[in-house]
Protein backbone atom coordinates (compact mmCIF):
# COMPACT_ATOMS: atom_id res chain seq x y z
CA UNK A 1 0.00 0.00 0.00
CA UNK A 2 2.99 2.53 0.72
CA UNK A 3 4.50 1.55 -2.17
CA UNK A 4 1.11 2.58 -4.24
CA UNK A 5 1.28 5.61 -2.71
CA UNK A 6 5.36 6.13 -3.71
CA UNK A 7 4.58 5.47 -7.02
CA UNK A 8 1.54 7.70 -7.00
CA UNK A 9 3.59 10.85 -5.75
CA UNK A 10 6.11 9.78 -8.16
CA UNK A 11 3.90 9.82 -10.77
CA UNK A 12 2.19 13.13 -10.05
CA UNK A 13 5.64 14.50 -10.00
CA UNK A 14 6.85 13.19 -12.85
CA UNK A 15 3.34 14.08 -14.92
CA UNK A 16 3.55 17.99 -13.85
CA UNK A 17 7.67 18.11 -14.90
CA UNK A 18 6.65 16.85 -18.22
CA UNK A 19 3.54 19.25 -18.27
CA UNK A 20 5.99 22.23 -17.87
CA UNK A 21 9.01 20.74 -19.80
CA UNK A 22 6.62 20.49 -22.88
CA UNK A 23 4.98 24.21 -22.65
CA UNK A 24 6.78 27.17 -23.68
CA UNK A 25 8.19 29.92 -21.29
CA UNK A 26 5.25 32.28 -20.41
CA UNK A 27 3.28 29.40 -19.69
CA UNK A 28 6.17 28.20 -17.22
CA UNK A 29 6.15 31.37 -15.49
CA UNK A 30 2.31 31.41 -14.91
CA UNK A 31 2.77 27.74 -13.73
CA UNK A 32 5.11 28.44 -11.45
CA UNK A 33 3.31 32.21 -10.14
CA UNK A 34 0.43 29.66 -9.33
CA UNK A 35 3.05 27.35 -7.14
CA UNK A 36 4.33 30.28 -5.52
CA UNK A 37 0.64 31.54 -4.47
CA UNK A 38 -0.50 27.83 -2.87
CA UNK A 39 3.08 28.22 -1.24
CA UNK A 40 2.09 31.43 0.28
CA UNK A 41 -1.03 29.62 2.17
CA UNK A 42 1.52 27.19 4.16
CA UNK A 43 1.84 26.97 8.18
CA UNK A 44 5.27 28.87 7.88
CA UNK A 45 4.48 32.08 5.78
CA UNK A 46 1.18 33.04 7.93
CA UNK A 47 3.58 33.83 11.00
CA UNK A 48 4.96 36.22 8.46
CA UNK A 49 2.17 38.53 8.29
CA UNK A 50 2.15 40.51 11.80
CA UNK A 51 5.84 41.20 10.53
CA UNK A 52 4.18 42.99 7.13
CA UNK A 53 1.51 44.46 8.89
CA UNK A 54 3.82 45.97 11.30
CA UNK A 55 5.70 46.96 8.60
CA UNK A 56 3.48 48.82 6.72
CA UNK A 57 0.86 49.90 9.71
CA UNK A 58 3.51 50.32 12.66
CA UNK A 59 2.68 52.94 15.52
CA UNK A 60 1.56 55.33 13.07
CA UNK A 61 -0.53 54.97 9.97
CA UNK A 62 0.54 56.23 6.35
CA UNK A 63 -1.42 56.61 3.24
CA UNK A 64 -2.34 53.60 1.24
CA UNK A 65 0.03 54.47 -1.39
CA UNK A 66 2.78 54.39 0.81
CA UNK A 67 1.64 51.22 2.13
CA UNK A 68 1.72 49.78 -1.13
CA UNK A 69 5.16 51.01 -2.14
CA UNK A 70 6.04 49.20 1.31
CA UNK A 71 4.68 46.25 0.23
CA UNK A 72 5.87 46.07 -2.60
CA UNK A 73 9.82 46.52 -1.68
CA UNK A 74 8.99 43.68 0.58
CA UNK A 75 7.38 41.49 -1.93
CA UNK A 76 10.85 42.62 -4.41
CA UNK A 77 13.13 41.69 -1.65
CA UNK A 78 11.55 37.90 -1.43
CA UNK A 79 11.28 37.49 -4.73
CA UNK A 80 14.91 38.71 -5.67
CA UNK A 81 16.35 36.13 -3.29
CA UNK A 82 14.52 33.38 -4.66
CA UNK A 83 15.79 34.91 -8.44
CA UNK A 84 19.38 35.12 -7.33
CA UNK A 85 19.09 31.29 -6.42
CA UNK A 86 17.58 30.37 -9.29
CA UNK A 87 20.25 31.93 -11.26
CA UNK A 88 22.81 30.20 -9.09
CA UNK A 89 21.72 26.59 -9.72
CA UNK A 90 20.82 27.84 -13.34
CA UNK A 91 24.78 28.41 -13.14
CA UNK A 92 25.81 25.26 -11.32
CA UNK A 93 23.54 23.41 -13.34
CA UNK A 94 23.48 19.37 -12.49
CA UNK A 95 26.87 19.96 -11.20
CA UNK A 96 25.60 21.25 -8.04
CA UNK A 97 24.38 18.13 -6.46
CA UNK A 98 28.19 16.72 -7.23
CA UNK A 99 29.69 19.64 -5.70
CA UNK A 100 26.96 19.38 -2.21
CA UNK A 101 28.75 16.18 -2.03
CA UNK A 102 32.07 16.60 -1.75
CA UNK A 103 33.59 15.42 1.22
CA UNK A 104 34.86 18.82 2.51
CA UNK A 105 31.45 20.23 2.18
CA UNK A 106 29.68 17.30 4.35
CA UNK A 107 31.93 17.73 7.05
CA UNK A 108 32.06 21.62 7.35
CA UNK A 109 27.86 21.21 7.43
CA UNK A 110 27.86 18.64 9.89
CA UNK A 111 30.94 20.37 12.07
CA UNK A 112 28.56 23.41 12.18
CA UNK A 113 24.81 21.50 12.80
CA UNK A 114 27.15 19.42 15.69
CA UNK A 115 28.02 23.10 17.05
CA UNK A 116 24.53 24.31 16.69
CA UNK A 117 23.55 21.18 18.94
CA UNK A 118 25.95 21.91 21.20
CA UNK A 119 24.82 25.61 21.61
CA UNK A 120 21.25 23.95 21.77
CA UNK A 121 22.07 21.47 24.17
CA UNK A 122 23.75 24.66 26.48
CA UNK A 123 27.42 22.56 26.59
CA UNK A 124 29.16 25.44 24.91
CA UNK A 125 27.98 28.98 24.16
CA UNK A 126 27.85 30.85 21.17
CA UNK A 127 26.89 34.26 21.22
CA UNK A 128 26.88 37.28 18.07
CA UNK A 129 29.60 39.56 17.47
CA UNK A 130 29.92 42.75 19.25
CA UNK A 131 27.83 45.05 16.61
CA UNK A 132 24.23 43.25 17.52
CA UNK A 133 23.50 46.26 19.44
CA UNK A 134 24.51 48.56 16.46
CA UNK A 135 22.56 45.77 14.21
CA UNK A 136 19.65 45.91 16.42
CA UNK A 137 19.17 49.94 16.99
CA UNK A 138 19.49 50.45 12.87
CA UNK A 139 17.06 47.10 12.80
CA UNK A 140 14.99 49.36 15.29
CA UNK A 141 15.00 52.57 12.82
CA UNK A 142 14.49 50.52 9.66
CA UNK A 143 10.89 49.22 10.95
CA UNK A 144 8.68 51.27 9.36
CA UNK A 145 8.45 53.52 6.97
CA UNK A 146 11.92 52.41 4.65
CA UNK A 147 12.34 51.02 1.36
CA UNK A 148 15.56 49.55 2.26
CA UNK A 149 13.86 47.99 5.42
CA UNK A 150 10.84 46.35 3.92
CA UNK A 151 13.43 45.39 1.39
CA UNK A 152 15.84 43.71 3.39
CA UNK A 153 13.23 42.07 5.61
CA UNK A 154 11.65 40.57 1.98
CA UNK A 155 15.08 39.33 1.87
CA UNK A 156 14.79 37.35 5.40
CA UNK A 157 11.21 36.46 5.55
CA UNK A 158 12.36 34.38 2.33
CA UNK A 159 15.61 32.63 4.39
CA UNK A 160 12.81 32.57 7.41
CA UNK A 161 10.27 30.19 5.40
CA UNK A 162 12.59 28.71 3.46
CA UNK A 163 12.26 25.16 5.62
CA UNK A 164 8.40 24.96 5.44
CA UNK A 165 8.92 25.35 1.47
CA UNK A 166 11.83 23.20 0.95
CA UNK A 167 10.73 20.29 -0.67
CA UNK A 168 8.55 22.11 -3.76
CA UNK A 169 11.74 24.26 -4.04
CA UNK A 170 14.04 21.58 -4.37
CA UNK A 171 11.79 20.56 -6.95
CA UNK A 172 12.00 23.68 -8.55
CA UNK A 173 15.51 23.94 -8.38
CA UNK A 174 16.47 20.38 -9.66
CA UNK A 175 14.18 21.71 -13.00
CA UNK A 176 16.27 24.78 -12.76
CA UNK A 177 19.36 22.64 -12.78
CA UNK A 178 18.47 20.12 -15.36
CA UNK A 179 17.61 23.06 -17.99
CA UNK A 180 21.39 25.02 -17.04
CA UNK A 181 19.87 28.15 -17.83
CA UNK A 182 20.55 31.20 -15.57
CA UNK A 183 18.34 33.05 -17.23
CA UNK A 184 14.94 30.71 -16.95
CA UNK A 185 16.07 29.65 -13.68
CA UNK A 186 16.27 33.43 -12.17
CA UNK A 187 12.87 33.92 -13.73
CA UNK A 188 10.63 30.81 -12.67
CA UNK A 189 12.13 31.41 -9.15
CA UNK A 190 11.56 35.24 -9.47
CA UNK A 191 7.99 34.25 -10.38
CA UNK A 192 7.17 31.32 -7.35
CA UNK A 193 8.87 34.43 -4.97
CA UNK A 194 6.33 37.21 -6.75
Amino acid sequence: DTDLQVFNIKSKTDSISSAIKERFLPVTLIIFFGFGILLSFSPCVLPMLPLVINLIVGPKPIPTHRAVILASCYVAGMAGSYAAAGMLVGILGSNLQAWLQQPLILIAMATGLIILALNQLELIRISLPHFNSKLHHWGQRQVQGSLFGAFMLGVLASLIISPCITPPLIGALTYIGQDGNPIIGALILLCLGL
